[in-house]
């Protein structure tokens, strides 16, 4: 697995991309031929994360972004597992644990969250690439909602700590 830059031109609304052997919009998925790929291959995988020097301190600080995510997203469907009763009680002020609304403790031990220091941070990703090792692709994400100073620091710590990990 390898963490990079890929640099996008969002300008050329034309341009499409077009990879050889890969299925396009609109292909009758019967008539593709089968391709023998490595587990975890041409899958992405995307991870909401907040670093911090402890587990519970990175919890603590993101949560007030990840109630934002949720209020947000849930009745998109963005936010796989929530009830309808669920989504009602996020949209209002209290009353998210009565609702039984996940917390943002549930979602990192699905693995869709991740909160810790860059070191656990590092070592959930290892295990993801000897699980998965055709994976290539890993979105990090920061939640929305989340201030710009904090991005900005979030991003810079995983520059420096997680990323030289990843080559």
């Amino acid at each position: 697995m390898q963490l990079d830059r890929v640099p996008l031109d969002l300008r050329d609304e034309d341009r499409v991309l077009e990879l050889p052997g890969l299925a396009k919009a609109g292909d009758d998925p019967s008539k593709l031929p089968p391709r023998d790929l490595a587990l975890g291959e041409d899958l992405c995988l995307g991870i909401f994360f907040h670093l911090a020097e402890t587990r519970e301190k990175a919890i603590r600080e993101i949560t007030p972004y990840y109630e934002e995510h949720v209020k947000m997203f849930a009745p998109l469907g963005f936010v796989p597992g929530i009830t309808p009763a669920q989504i009602e009680a996020a949209s209002r002020r209290g009353g998210w644990g009565a609702a039984g609304v996940p917390s943002v403790e549930h979602y990192t031990k699905t693995g869709s969250w991740f909160a810790g220091p860059p070191e656990e941070l590092v070592a959930y990703l290892k295990d993801l690439e000897s699980r998965f090792p055709g994976l290539q692709h890993v979105n990090m994400s920061i939640s929305m909602g989340t201030p710009k100073p904090v991005m900005v620091e979030q991003l810079r710590w995983f520059a420096k700590e997680v990323m030289p990990k990843f080559a």
